[in-house]
C-alpha cells in the first residue's frame, strides 16, 4: 500500500498593511510566497487599492529605500525586484514602511503577522482580507481623504438634501407672494 500524497507547501508570509492617518482604519491582509520580490509586494498593493502605478513609491526597511526603479525617479539602495521577503529577514510582528505617491504622501504600514506554509498549488500574491475601500490615489493624501470620506458620508449628504429643500421651500413661497403681488398691482392698474 503506497503512502498517502502529502500536500507540497512552500514557506510564506501573511502580511497586513494599513494606512496610516486614516480613519477609520483601512487594511488589507496578504498571502505572499517567501521567494516573492519585494516588487511583488508593491504590485499586489496597488492591485488590492485599485491604484494604477502611475506615481513613485519607496520602500523603507532597516534604514533602507528600496522601490522599482523609473526614469527621473528616486535612488534607492536596491531594487525592489532583487530583494525577495526572505532577503529582508524579517521578524514575526516587525514593521516597515511603503510609501506611495509623494504629493499626497500615502504611508502604508506594513506587519509580518506570521510565517506559514502556504499550498504550492495556488497563484501567490493572494489578498485573503480586508477592510474598506482605499482611498483614491490621488485625491489629495489622507487628511483631504477624510475630509471627502464625511463630506460624502450619507449623514452629509441627507443634511446637504434637507437644508436645500428647506431653503427652496422658503424662495419658493416668496417667489409666490412676490409674483402674486405684482400681477395683483398690475390688475388693478
Amino acid at each position: 500500500m503506497s503512502a498517502p500524497a502529502q500536500a507540497q507547501t512552500v514557506p510564506g508570509y501573511q502580511l497586513r498593511f494599513w494606512f496610516v492617518g486614516v480613519q477609520p482604519i483601512v487594511w488589507r491582509r496578504l498571502l505572499l510566497r517567501a521567494d516573492n520580490a519585494l516588487a511583488d509586494l508593491h504590485y499586489a498593493i496597488q492591485i488590492t487599492c485599485d491604484w494604477s502605478d502611475y506615481f513613485l513609491h519607496q520602500f523603507n526597511i532597516h534604514g533602507k529605500t528600496m522601490g522599482v526603479p523609473r526614469s527621473h525617479g528616486p535612488y534607492y539602495s536596491q531594487s525592489a525586484a532583487e530583494v525577495t521577503l526572505t532577503d529582508l529577514k524579517l521578524r514575526e510582528k516587525e514593521r516597515f514602511v511603503y510609501e506611495y505617491n509623494f504629493f499626497d504622501n500615502w504611508r502604508l504600514e506594513i506587519r509580518l503577522e506570521k510565517k506559514c506554509d502556504l499550498d504550492a498549488k495556488r497563484y501567490y500574491p493572494l489578498c485573503i482580507a480586508g477592510k474598506r475601500s482605499a482611498p483614491p490615489e490621488s485625491c489629495g493624501g489622507p487628511d483631504h481623504f477624510n475630509q471627502l470620506r464625511d463630506h460624502l458620508s450619507p449623514f452629509y449628504t441627507l443634511d446637504q438634501v434637507l437644508t436645500w429643500y428647506q431653503r427652496s421651500m422658503k424662495n419658493a413661497n416668496n417667489y409666490q407672494k412676490t409674483s402674486f403681488m405684482n400681477w395683483k398691482t398690475v390688475a388693478l392698474n
